[in-house]
């Protein structure tokens, strides 16, 4: 049975890049992917890509546009699935127990971050249930400003009909990934002797974090609506 306190974080790039070469052009061909902003993602240095969450399919989907090797924290359930969860620790995932805090998942996470690594978190804690953004916990907010690194907002579109809670196979349907700026998070205080960021600066980057996820998914669903209407005319 899978324990935390054993796991040991230590991805396999080259196992990464060769299926991330594979995966995406089937990928993006079969779910009509489109994705903007990945320019805003830094080609070196540590970061935290935040993200709504929708399906199962939005770390594969991400995996696929992002140019660089993300780490996920997943939920502690996956690793003790045989094969995925011997797959998923190949590519850097960390095990999350939700029911309780979790010391070691985030000792781990800041791991991926003292090594200039990317780090995708889910702020939203687990999936929504009706597509709408719920709201967004402190973790990847205190992250970034305690290791002072850019914090990208992500947005995702589309994966919940592809494929809904309860289903095993995709549906081909138009999905859309949006990488945003990273946050201007310098100007806001920092406790660099407690260790801690100060409660406001942390509900102050949160609020920021999810009001700029909100807006790329407007976005994208306004750029969906404009290619439909562009498909439907004579």
């Amino acid at each position: 049975m899978f324990d935390s306190v054993e796991y040991r974080w230590s991805p396999n790039a080259r196992l990464y890049r060769i299926t991330r070469r594979l995966l995406a052009p089937v990928v993006q061909t079969y779910f009509r992917l489109s994705c903007v902003g990945a320019h805003h993602i830094p080609a070196t240095g540590g970061m935290v890509l935040a993200c709504n969450h929708l399906s199962n399919l939005d770390p594969v989907l991400l995996a696929a546009v992002c140019p660089r090797q993300i780490n996920y924290l997943a939920k502690a359930e996956l690793f003790r699935i045989p094969l995925l969860g011997r797959l998923i620790r190949q590519y850097g995932a960390i095990p999350l127990r939700r029911t309780a805090s979790d010391p070691e998942a985030i000792r781990l996470a800041e791991c991926v971050l003292e090594q200039h690594q990317v780090l995708a978190l889910f702020p939203e804690g687990r999936r929504s249930r009706d597509g709408q953004l719920q709201p967004f916990r402190f973790g990847a907010a205190r992250l970034a400003l305690k290791y002072n690194v850019p914090l990208i907002p992500v947005a995702i579109l589309g994966t919940d009909r592809a494929m809904p809670s309860g289903k095993k196979l995709p549906r081909r349907v138009q999905v859309g990934i949006a990488f945003g700026a990273p946050l201007a998070t310098a100007g806001f205080r920092y406790d660099y002797q407690g260790g801690v960021p100060e409660a406001a600066s942390l509900e102050a980057v949160t609020q920021l974090l999810q009001s700029a996820v909100r807006q790329l998914q407007q976005n994208l669903q306004a750029a969906v609506n404009q290619s439909d209407d562009v498909a439907v005319q004579p």
